[in-house]
């Protein structure tokens, strides 16, 4: 019975060494798992840079080529269309991918009649101020007209009653002549010792006074006619003056500026709030429906997506290299995309066309965990062809390879 207890126990303490050696040996397996792991990462990783961009890419490294990740855009890029917040979307006009002309009617908002209604009314009241103002200026030619015409007859007046008192100066002249001889007679007789009578001498006296009082009374009136003749341009002068200052005091009460600006402030305020095409191009985007509220976000995007382009990120360490080329002649460049097959015969051509002054964060990331998300690069336009602008039309924002080629 001892001996059986003794090989129990011994059989027991060889099987718990066994399992604790076998513990052991998956700890140290795992941690040289880890070890090597964390070695790769540090010591085995690609660098940065244009030798790590053509792992990133894909693409095989073709002597100097550049390469760098890019997306799809338009050449006029993609444009987003605004409408007044707080307005209704009524009405729209255009689906998503639907091609439109430049200032073609987008959509229609509950807003459009109230702003077209505002139009039409400030026209009808700049027509009625304009057709006061007509008459306000037709009523002033009309007085001046008069004006003239009774200075005129004032004119033609004076010099007949000038005329007048001329014959009459001339009459009362000839009476005092006629007087003043006879008057002289009787002296003359009485001189030669002839009695004249008191009453002759009396009656002789009375009509030189007379007609001396009739000839100055006629000459005072005469001069007083003349200077009304003389003084004639210059009361038609006041006079016209008195029509110009009471014609600018009634335009000056008609709101005919004020209204010409209102118009065309509810006219530009219309022409703001219209949904319509800045560019010919197609419907890539909506973010509004028909019954919606509009907000400060876009009510739609359009793009040309008929000249359309690659902004490639080129790595800040190659762009001077490609500006060299781009000095040199054209540079040409060829995109690559999982969507447009694979190969050659399937990439699509382009040349650059300008490359960007500012050095920024990429924002396009190539797709990997191990990849870089974090890089210095410069957008760098690549303008595609015929053909190739063609592929892509519908796949703006698309991003690709691309690959520079130097010039030959």
């Amino acid at each position: 019975m001892r001996h059986t207890h003794n090989t129990g126990s011994r059989g027991r303490a060889q099987l718990r060494a066994g399992r604790i050696s076998g513990s052991l040996v998956v700890s140290l397996l795992l941690n040289a798992a880890l070890a090597g792991g964390l070695a790769y990462f540090y010591f085995a990783k690609p660098a940065g840079g244009s030798a790590n961009a053509t792992k990133q890419t894909g693409l095989v490294a073709s002597g100097d080529a550049i390469e760098a990740l890019g997306k799809v855009q338009p050449t006029g890029g993609v444009v987003n269309v605004f409408g007044p917040p707080g307005d209704r979307l009524f009405e729209l006009k255009a689906n998503l991918g639907d091609k439109v002309a430049k200032d073609a009617v987008l959509a229609v908002l509950s807003g459009d009649t109230e702003r077209r209604l505002s139009v039409a009314t400030l026209g009808a009241q700049l027509t009625e101020a304009d057709a006061l103002r007509t008459a306000i200026e037709k009523s002033k030619e009309a007085k001046l007209a008069d004006l003239k015409l009774e200075a005129e007859q004032a004119v033609e007046k004076a010099k007949a009653e000038l005329a007048a008192l001329d014959a009459k100066i001339d009459g009362f002249q000839a009476q005092l002549d006629a007087a003043k001889v006879e008057q002289n007679r009787l002296a003359t007789v009485e001189q030669g010792g002839v009695r004249v009578s008191a009453q002759e001498k009396a009656q002789a006296e009375l009509l030189v006074k007379q007609a001396d009082l009739q000839l100055k009374a006629t000459q005072g009136q005469r001069k007083s006619a003349q200077e009304q003749l003389d003084a004639a341009p210059q009361t038609t002068a006041v006079k016209r003056q008195t029509i110009d200052a009471e014609t600018k005091r009634a335009l000056a009460q008609v709101p005919f500026e004020s209204l010409k600006a209102a118009k065309q402030a509810a006219e530009q305020k219309l022409k703001d709030a219209a949904l319509v095409a800045p560019v010919a191009g197609r419907v890539v985007k909506l973010f509004s429906r028909t019954g919606d509220t509009l907000t400060t976000l876009p009510v739609l995007q359009i793009a040309d997506t008929d000249n359309m382009a690659v902004i490639a990120e080129v790595y800040e360490t190659d762009v001077a290299r490609l500006r060299k080329w781009l000095a040199s002649g054209p540079v040409t460049a060829e995109v690559h995309a999982r969507v447009l097959g694979d190969g050659n015969a399937a990439a699509l051509k382009g040349t650059v066309a300008g490359i960007a002054p500012m050095i920024a964060k990429n924002s396009v990331f190539a797709l990997g965990p191990r990849e870089d998300a974090d890089r210095r690069v410069v957008e760098v336009e690549v303008r595609l062809e015929g053909e190739s602008a063609r592929a892509v039309a519908d796949y703006v924002g698309l991003q690709v390879r691309t690959r520079f080629v130097p010039p030959k």
